[in-house]
């Protein structure tokens, strides 16, 4: 599993779009269309996570890794901030004011799991999958 880090500061989105880009191109016959949503889901955690887990400060760490399994993706976004509960956002929230990034999220990824930092697990753990179809 191939991994990056960075502080949890928005200049790093270019990178961070390049880093999910590069490990999508190790699927083969990857279209465009799948990195380009799987770069978009990526890019909404981490915004969420400097703005609402670290409360936009730039002094976080979030650590992102990729995986390729057969002809799909994983994605682990690992971070020590304030933990995400579910029933904070819900899907049904009016999205003109929040939560579209949990609703896009949800939409591309085939599969996401959520651990909480706790005295067994060291940091959050946002996974998400997507089967190439």
């Amino acid at each position: 599993m191939k991994s990056i880090a960075f502080k949890s500061s928005f200049n790093h989105l270019d990178e961070i779009r390049r880093y999910v880009d590069e490990r999508c191109q190790e699927i083969h016959q990857c279209k465009e269309e799948f990195s380009s949503f799987m770069q978009l889901a990526v890019h909404e955690i981490f915004c969420n996570l400097v703005k609402h887990g670290y409360n936009n400060s730039i002094n976080g760490d979030i650590v992102i890794q990729g995986q390729v399994f057969g002809d799909g993706i994983r994605f682990d976004i690992l971070d020590n901030g304030v933990s995400f509960y579910k029933k904070q956002a819900s899907l049904t929230d009016n999205f003109r004011e929040h939560g579209f990034g949990c609703f896009l999220v949800a939409r591309i990824a085939d599969n996401i799991s959520y651990i909480s930092k706790s005295p067994y697990h060291p940091r959050n753990r946002l996974t998400i999958f997507k089967n190439h179809h």
